[in-house]
């Protein structure tokens, strides 16, 4: 059994290596797939901008505590025309110029802000966020290249089987076709082989349009049409470590960041409550202002200053200070925020609860998937060896007259079918194998130089 595994292994190779050679188009490998999709995809350019973007909340937050300085001016130049005489009120207008200045340069510190404060320890906690959820955009976007480019492979081996299997139907009615015409074949066996060949040509055409959706799929992240290299036959099914699902559980409510981003969006929101409480709190600022002017003057917000100060000639002020701001009742407004402060804290804590738990749901299934599909592959494969020594027996008995063509092609095609069922479920096995370890929050760059070495390379890697 061993040794027509190997066979069917090579034949299969070769027919693969003779497809490649046939390609116009450059051929690349997953590893370089992925680096391409990563320089040529405007969704990865978008999540690190977002990333960029979220980062910057903790700094405008910060802003709120530290010194502000506001520089302000006015300068005006009035002409004053007049006769010389007396106006109602007495005074005699005087032909010339009037020229006024005025300026205000104020510094202010905030001393005590706990809402400031707070709000920026939610912006951290938002950040920390951000990070995470920039973690789960990227294992998501290496993923879905991963698919579309396992998915063409797929497609492009399913289009070979299919096109063998089509040549043999077209030879089976062909060999058919004629005997019926010369009379020595039976009409059911000739009709079946024709409903077999156009069943084939339909599955062929079906075949050729998935690849060609699969192609558009790629070139989507990639940006060309660059062929891929086809995952060989005999790669080694691995199993996956560790090799238990509560591994994989405790692995994923560690590393999870759809899970670990659940936890500062809950601290996020703690700190927002405790913000929310701010308004019930004075809020004190360390002021220094300055005032230059000439025939006006600036207000420095502090009225018995603004009382006592000249309007006319140079008039400059300084002022220093402690401003306290205690906003006692605000229509209750702020007890309504401070209450939906609260309940987002506490509805963020349990979609925290449910985020672990669907992490732990997933875990435990892309698990199982992958056990399923080891089993399916291993199954298939011996099926694919068997059919094999199946279809070849008989082709010896056809030779020697002892059974009908109708059979052995039936027993071709099976063997074929088996081939394109064992290359979707290989397909399905990788795709699960990267699915666990997106689920666990382990999916890298690395892990793509490890999976192209293991199943292009057929490198034993320590996965």
């Amino acid at each position: 059994m061993k040794t027509v595994v190997l066979r069917y292994l090579l034949i299969s190779a070769s027919i693969f290596g003779l497809g490649i050679s046939a390609v116009a188009n450059p051929v690349s490998d997953y590893t370089t797939t992925v680096k391409q999709s990563i320089s040529n995809s405007p969704q990865y350019k978008y999540i690190g901008f977002q990333l960029n973007s979220r980062q910057m909340d903790p700094a405008i937050q910060l802003g709120r505590l530290l010194p502000s300085i506001d520089v302000g001016g006015d300068i005006r130049a009035t002409d004053i025309g007049g006769d010389g005489k007396s106006s109602s009120s007495g005074d005699i207008s005087k032909a010339g110029g009037f020229r006024s200045i005025k300026g205000i340069v104020s510094l202010t510190q905030p001393l005590y802000d706990y809402g400031a404060y707070k709000d920026l320890q939610s912006a951290e906690e938002t950040a920390q966020f951000a990070q995470q959820d920039y973690r789960t955009s990227y294992q998501q976007f290496l993923y879905d290249t991963s698919y579309a480019y396992f998915n063409l492979a797929k497609a492009i081996k399913n289009v070979q089987y299919n096109s063998y299997n089509l040549k043999s139907n077209k030879q089976s009615l062909n060999e058919l076709e004629s005997k019926y015409k010369a009379g020595v074949a039976d009409i059911a066996d000739y009709e079946t082989v024709k409903a077999n060949y156009y069943i084939a040509e339909a599955d062929y055409a079906a075949a050729k349009r998935e690849e060609k959706v699969a192609r558009a799929e790629l070139r989507k992240f990639t940006n060309n049409n660059d062929d891929v290299v086809l995952y060989n036959n005999d790669f080694k099914v691995k199993e996956p470590s560790p090799n238990t699902e509560e591994g994989w559980e405790e692995l994923a409510m560690r590393s999870n960041p759809a899970y670990l981003g659940s936890m500062h969006t809950k601290e996020s929101k703690y700190y927002d409550y405790q913000s929310a409480t701010s308004p019930f709190m004075p809020r004190v600022n360390f002021e220094v202002k300055y005032s230059p002017g000439f025939n006006d003057i600036s207000s420095l917000g502090n009225p018995v200053f603004d009382r006592f100060l000249p309007s006319r000639g140079d008039v400059s002020a300084f002022y220093f200070g402690i401003n306290l701001t205690w906003n006692i009742f605000s229509g209750g407004t702020n007890y309504a925020e401070l209450k939906k402060a609260a309940y987002d804290y506490q509805s963020s804590e349990f979609d925290m609860i449910q985020t672990g738990r669907v992490a732990q749901n997933d875990a435990m299934y892309a698990f199982r998937f992958v056990q399923l599909k080891q089993k399916e592959i291993t199954s298939l494969r011996e099926s694919v060896a068997a059919a094999k020594i199946a279809y070849e027996k008989y082709k010896e008995r056809y030779d020697q007259g002892t059974t009908t063509i109708t059979q052995y092609f039936i027993l071709l095609n099976q063997y074929y079918q088996f081939l394109i069922q064992l290359n979707n479920t290989e397909f399905d096995y990788i795709m699960g194998f990267l699915s666990l370890y997106k689920t666990a929050g382990i999916l890298t760059t690395k892990t793509v130089q490890d999976f192209n070495s293991w199943l292009l390379l057929n490198q034993d890697v320590e996965l």
